[in-house]
């Protein structure tokens, strides 16, 4: 594998919430395989606006430092230590899949939990080649699937 980014934001005042107890922090680890040119990324935590803007900084970041341009790269995002985001966060993630310069040529997400997944449907669904798995194996496999078999994967995966 390749550049590790990793970013952990302390907020004190997160554990005071009564639907999250016990959740201090947010974190997101960056992770490049430049051999395949797959950015991978795992999330956790209840985050902000401008926590999804860090992390979309620092995903572009690790694009450009791959040397990939717009639709040369595949993301990869665990999502299973995240939980139900606000919908402002919501809508950031939105933007950023609508609108980043160098947008992935597919993205697989991870997410078991049946909310959090309508959540994560909900921000996939502006954009083709983007698809929600129950596991990590499932995700890389149609990832890293041939592009012919992508459109039936992708039909499977949404439904």
């Amino acid at each position: 594998m390749g550049l590790l980014r990793q970013s952990s934001i302390n907020r004190p005042g997160l554990s005071s919430l009564r639907r999250f107890p016990g959740i201090k922090q947010v974190m997101f680890y960056i992770e490049v395989d430049s051999a395949r040119a797959i950015v991978r990324t795992t999330m956790s935590g209840f985050m902000n606006v401008s926590e999804v803007a860090e992390f979309s900084r620092q995903e572009q970041q690790a694009v450009r430092d791959m040397g990939c341009a717009s639709g040369e790269f595949l993301l990869l995002i665990d999502t299973e230590g995240a939980i139900i985001q606000s919908q402002e966060v919501v809508a950031a993630f939105m933007d950023i899949v609508a609108n980043s310069p160098l947008k992935a040529k597919k993205i697989a997400v991870v997410r078991a939990s049946s909310l959090t997944r309508m959540q994560t449907q909900r921000i996939l669904m502006i954009r083709d080649n983007a698809a929600i798995f129950p596991t990590l194996a499932e995700a890389e496999d149609w990832l890293l699937a041939d592009a012919d078999a992508d459109a039936p994967a992708l039909q499977a995966a949404r439904g």
